[in-house]
């Protein structure tokens, strides 16, 4: 049975990065039936304080379990209603 993440809830993983640039951890968080994937980065200030460096990724919302992670699109121009008079 696949792991079904439940509402409210979160897993941070860490990265094995093979490519200089990419986050230290990520994390994926389902939230009110979203899924969100964030990104994180471990950084340090110009005074040596280290502090953390993030990204955000809406997907769409979920409504089986193992419907795969999608970045919502935005409508194309012709997408949109033309009877609207401006």
């Amino acid at each position: 049975m696949a792991y079904e993440m439940k509402d409210m809830s979160f897993n941070i993983f860490k990265v094995n990065k093979t490519k200089e640039g990419q986050p230290d951890y990520r994390m994926e968080l389902m939230f009110k039936g979203e899924k969100l994937r964030i990104a994180m980065w471990r950084k340090t200030t110009n005074s040596g304080e280290p502090f953390w460096s993030g990204n955000i990724e809406v997907g769409e919302r979920q409504q089986q379990s193992d419907t795969p992670f999608q970045k919502k699109e935005t409508p194309k121009q012709n997408d949109l209603d033309d009877d609207i008079p401006f």
